[in-house]
């Protein structure tokens, strides 16, 4: 039996204590509450919102195409997102050369809802237009937390 700890402001959802170490709290909802005694005094607490729990990119380490100062190479990325409950989640890419000269920024226009816990893959579309060589990629989320992932991909000529 645990000791109810929290309720949301419509009652719906309860923060309970998880016997017998009662150092750990999981959210039940009301229908699955037993209680007794004044739950007028049980205290509301604000809906918790997820966190980014993992983050990656996934594009080919080597990918063959033309290389010239004329012909550009549109690149996207995969993204997988993972959250560990309901999250709007802001984030914006950057592109680097080897020497760490940023070529591409993209401002934290992007976002992802998350309805509850879950992992989103998602592909950036043509993220950027580059010529050949080695560049590395980032993705930086910005908000309900921060978090970044990184990888690096080389353009070459058949």
């Amino acid at each position: 039996m645990g000791r109810i700890l929290g309720s949301l402001g419509d009652k719906t959802w309860w923060e309970i204590e998880i016997p017998p170490a009662g150092k750990t709290q999981c959210w039940v909802p009301e229908a699955e509450v037993i209680s007794s005694g004044d739950l007028s005094q049980v205290p509301v607490i604000p809906i918790p919102s997820g966190q980014v729990t993992a983050l990656k990119i996934s594009l080919p380490v080597v990918i063959h195409s033309t290389c010239d100062n004329d012909t550009t190479n549109p690149i996207s990325f995969d993204i997988s997102m993972t959250t560990n409950g309901p999250a709007k989640v802001t984030y914006h890419l950057e592109v680097y050369t080897p020497g760490g000269t940023m070529l591409l920024m993209h401002s934290d226009d992007f976002s992802m809802t998350f309805a509850s816990a879950a992992t989103q893959t998602f592909n950036t579309g043509d993220a950027i237009n580059i010529d050949c060589g080695k560049f590395d990629v980032k993705a930086i989320v910005s908000a309900p937390n921060f978090m970044t992932a990184q990888t690096s991909w080389l353009i070459v000529a058949p």
